[in-house]
């Protein structure tokens, strides 16, 4: 009995790990994420400042929809950056063995990320909800 306790102690904490090292490698590609709307505020800045200034009046965008442009892209990327900060606290989380509430909500964030989000949220929540597991996880918020 012992022994099959450490064997699964191992097993959990093998995949402990591995959860983490998912959760890392998720925030590096949500960071990746966060520079490309960036070019949408930068497409808005040019309408903006008047760089179609040298076409005819007909032709160049209103400013309005330069403004659109900067607001909708800013707003994704400050959403995937979001998500980027949430996912590391999460990693972090996962390896001190607290805030599981963290954890379960940002496993079910990740679950919209198909097809490598879900599989990592899923996989979260098998392993989360294992009672060897849950000991393992202090209630306190600190």
């Amino acid at each position: 009995m012992n022994a099959e306790l450490s064997q699964q102690e191992i097993v959990d904490t093998e995949h402990l790990r591995l959860l983490r090292i998912g959760y890392f490698i998720s925030a590096a590609t949500n960071l990746l994420m966060v520079f490309f709307p960036l070019i949408y505020v930068v497409m808005g800045a040019f309408m903006l400042c008047g760089a179609f200034d040298g076409a005819k009046p007909s032709d160049a965008p209103p400013r309005s929809i330069g403004l659109l442009f900067m607001a909708i892209g800013l707003a994704i990327s400050l959403i995937a950056a979001s998500f980027t900060v949430l996912k590391l606290l999460t990693a972090q989380a996962i390896g001190k063995r607290r805030w599981k509430g963290l954890i379960f909500a940002t496993a079910t964030i990740s679950c919209l990320g198909v097809p490598w989000g879900t599989a990592l949220g899923v996989l979260t929540f098998i392993v989360l909800t294992r009672p060897s597991v849950a000991s393992k996880f202090s209630n306190s918020a600190s």
